[in-house]
């Protein structure tokens, strides 16, 4: 009955990504459906599909696409939860370097994992399916899950000594979010917009004091990016899974606040059923300006999500028609902002899957950033530098 039900969720989020995704069909070679249904049928002969293979394999299948806008999302009931590795790494060569440390202290930054269970990193790689790193690029990649499901590393401390470390692994639902830090400041009169590690979505104050830190004078966001067109995927099951969330928003708004949500229900009913629909927006937000005149430099990273890949877009906007000075220092974005518009869709009491149904106008001529990310003006690759001070700010404050 239990291997039942798995199969069952993995043939829904299979059948997902290969009709509803908004990655459709640009993603589809990466979707390796053959070799993870044939890890998944072994795992079952061996009888070594319990709840926390299940949870990861599926985890690791949507990691294999780079799209940080997929994500399976694990609820409270289930026997396993998520979990990972105490602290954070970054690739430099054939070592992972140590650059943040939150649970686990017997790590410390700057410590290089040189092997993950007697593996060089490139090795212990060739053991997964696909790609689920986020790719080739060294700066891009992403090892912490990776990490996290080994049994032992050998460590490089940054003190010189060697030690094999066993790995332990402590739960995500418990992880306390960090403070988010104010991504705006102001040193040798250059004004410093931080994007590294910003979210896929900014509040509307951090959004505002992005803006205000960005511009000079008044300036509307619509004028500056022009009309924009992307592409909703409208498939039976999209609709269905989306109007469900309209009806939910709309059961508790006022009447006299509904309208917008009446307007979406009428555009679903229309388009139900037909696929891609070519769709142009156009962002109608007015902010004032407080730049008097500084340069201004975006710090960027693989952590940088959605929302700060908005923001380059719109400075490199601004930038084009002479409205700013500015600079986008660091590494290439996380590529998230080619997808949008997310459906979440429960498979049973224990798993839900998030996934987008709209993408751009470049995503869908398959000019998009997502598996690459938005290129810097100037590249600071990672160094072990890095751990000790910030190579990318001191960058971006060089004239």
């Amino acid at each position: 009955m239990v291997a039942e039900k798995r199969d069952r969720i993995l043939q829904a989020v299979m059948s997902v990504l290969e009709r509803d995704y908004a990655g459709v069909p640009e993603k589809a070679p990466l979707n390796e459906t053959k070799q993870w249904l044939t890890a998944f049928g072994e795992a079952w002969k061996g009888n070594r599909l319990d709840d926390e293979l299940f949870t990861c394999y599926l985890t690791q299948y949507l990691a294999t696409l780079h799209d940080p806008n997929l994500s399976l999302l694990v609820s409270a009931e289930c026997p396993y939860q998520p979990e990972r590795c105490g602290f954070s790494v970054r690739r430099y060569g054939d070592e992972l370097y140590v650059v943040e440390v939150r649970e686990d202290e017997r790590f410390t930054v700057g410590d290089a994992i040189v092997l993950l269970n007697r593996s060089k990193p490139d090795d212990h790689l060739r053991y997964a399916i696909g790609n689920p790193v986020n790719g080739d690029d060294p700066d891009r990649q992403l090892w912490d899950d990776l990490v996290s499901r080994c049994a032992h590393v050998l460590v490089h401390h940054a003190d010189g000594s060697e030690e094999d470390v066993r790995m332990r692994r402590f739960p995500q639902a418990h992880a306390a979010a960090a403070e988010p830090a104010d991504p705006v400041r102001v040193q040798d009169d250059v004004t410093i917009i931080d994007l590294r590690r910003a979210p896929a979505v900014f509040d509307d104050a951090t959004y505002n004091r992005i803006l205000t830190a960005l511009f000079a004078g008044r300036v509307n966001v619509g004028e500056v990016l022009g009309n924009e067109v992307q592409y909703t995927n409208y498939t039976v099951g999209n609709c269905a899974v989306r109007r469900a969330q309209l009806m939910a928003v709309r059961a508790s708004l006022d009447p006299a606040d509904a309208g917008w949500v009446d307007e979406e229900l009428e555009r679903l009913a229309s388009h139900e059923g037909t696929g891609f629909v070519r769709e142009v927006e156009r962002e109608d937000y007015e902010v004032q300006g407080e730049n008097p005149g500084r340069p201004v430099r975006l710090l960027t990273d693989v952590t940088t999500g959605a929302a700060g890949e908005r923001i380059v877009q719109i400075a490199r906007a601004a930038r084009s028609k002479g409205l700013v000075d500015m600079r986008v220092v660091g590494r290439a974005t996380s590529g998230a902002v080619d997808y949008a518009n997310p459906l979440a869709v429960s498979f049973d009491e224990y798993y839900t899957l998030v996934y987008p149904m709209s993408k751009t106008e470049a995503a869908f001529r398959g000019e998009g950033v997502s598996g690459t990310g938005i290129a810097p003006d100037t590249l600071v690759p990672f160094t072990p530098e890095e751990c000790v001070s910030d190579e990318v700010q001191r960058r971006a404050l060089e004239r």
